[in-house]
Formats: C-alpha cells, structure tokens, sequence
C-alpha cells in the first residue's frame, strides 16, 4: 500500500476513505492511539494500493477540509463521552 495523505485528526482521513470508497477506491486509515475514541491529535497516514494512487490522488487533492476550532474539537470529545454507556445501567 502506499500513502495518498496524510492528516492530523482522523475524521478527516475516515471523510477521504468514504469518498475513495464511493469512486470504488478500497484505503486503510493507519494512526496512533489517541486519548479520545475517534480523535487523533498526531499523523494520520490514510493509504491505498499502488494501482489506485494516481486516482485517488486527484481525488484527495480536489477534497476540501474545514479546520475545527479548539473550542469545537473539545466539545466534540466532550460530547463522545456523553454517549459512552455506563455498564451499571445496563443492569
């Protein structure tokens, strides 16, 4: 496999495989463990085979990416763990 971007948070990298997945592109997205399920704050490498780079290249480079605020990436994280289930209440 070979790396067609690279981004710093991971749900960048799970938009661009979605969209490499509707043109029939497959892709893996390797990162690092992060401390918020989803949320990665270091490299985010998202690769794909070597007979689909030069497609998904032009695809990659025709993607836009809205950058999150601080504010908002702690909110989002904040509201990750809202949604996490207590065992204890399952009951």
């Amino acid at each position: 496999m070979k790396q067609v971007a690279k981004f710093t948070f991971e749900y960048e990298a799970q938009l661009a495989q979605g969209a490499l997945k509707e043109a029939g592109i497959e892709s893996q997205v390797m990162n690092e463990n992060s401390v918020y399920p989803g949320l990665n704050f270091a490299e985010v490498k998202l690769m794909v085979n070597e007979e689909d780079f030069d497609r998904a290249m032009e695809m990659i480079n025709q993607m836009e990416f809205e950058a999150i605020s601080d504010d908002e990436l702690e909110q989002l994280a904040l509201s990750s763990e809202d949604d996490l289930v207590d065992k204890e209440d399952c009951l």
